[in-house]
This record gives C-alpha cells, structure tokens and sequence, in this order.
C-alpha cells in the first residue's frame, strides 16, 4: 500500500515539474526586440543555430551570445513542443 502512494506522489511531482517547464517557456522573453525573443522567433521559423548565431549577432553586435546559448533555448522550447526540430534534423535537410 505505501509503495502505491509513494508511486502516486511520484507521478503528481513529474507532471507538477512537466507544468512548472511548460510555465518557464512561456516565460521566457516575450518582450519584442531581446536576444531571446529573436532566437525563439528563428528557432521556431526552423533556422538552424549557426544561422540564429549569425542573425542575433549582427542585430546585437555587443551581445556574448553562444551557440550553447541558442541550443539552451532550443531544447527548451522542444520540451513543451516537441514538434520544433533539432539542430540536427535541420543542418541534414541542408545537406
């Protein structure tokens, strides 16, 4: 009976967590003209990273954006969508 609690406790905390990152993406940059906005807009116009990395460095010549950065918000944003492609999947389309 504990191990059915427990079991139950468990699955209530994942899908809290799974919420809690669905929220967090939601979050992140919605302020029009960020670094971040313009990533999120690229990866969701399917552009791979090295391209992001290209557009958001020319707009923001200052910024310390990196390619980590870019797959950051990628693998965010595939989380609560899994229908954005890896960088992977894009860069052998090219090919």
């Amino acid at each position: 009976m504990a191990t059915t609690k427990k079991k139950a406790t468990k699955k209530k905390a994942a899908k809290k967590k799974a919420v809690k990152k669905k929220a967090e993406v939601k979050k992140l940059s919605r302020k029009e003209g960020t670094i971040g906005f313009v990533i999120m807009k690229m990866i969701k116009d399917k552009s791979t990273n090295e391209a992001v990395l290209k557009a958001v460095t020319k707009k923001f010549p200052d910024c310390k954006t990196t390619i980590a950065s870019i797959s950051w918000y990628r693998n965010r944003m595939r989380q609560s969508s899994p229908s954005i492609p890896t960088n992977r999947a894009l860069t052998k389309k090219e090919k």
